[in-house]
């Protein structure tokens, strides 16, 4: 389990690998090495399932994440926005 490595007492989440430069979650303050376990009070089990949450959501939606940094609990205020456009698409 990925949490178990990273020494979190969390066993559900999705960690966050990296983030878009000036994108909604690094405005918000999520880093790369962050474990998010909640996107609106939903506990996260999948990544399906954090991807289908943040797919029903709009641009201008507000999403509170909840997360794990080095064991310090976090909450960030998320501001979605339109997905940027794929170069070579």
């Amino acid at each position: 389990m990925v949490a178990q490595h990273l020494n979190s007492e969390s066993h559900y989440g999705l960690l966050i690998i990296g983030v878009l430069q000036n994108g909604p979650s690094q405005k918000a303050g999520i880093n790369a090495g962050d474990i998010i376990t909640h996107i609106n009070n939903a506990k996260i089990t999948s990544a399906k399932m954090a991807l289908d949450l943040i797919s029903n959501l709009r641009p201008g939606d507000v999403a509170i994440l909840r997360g794990m940094r080095r064991n310090q609990t976090l909450q960030f205020k998320v501001v979605t926005e339109e997905r940027p456009q794929m170069s070579g698409s």
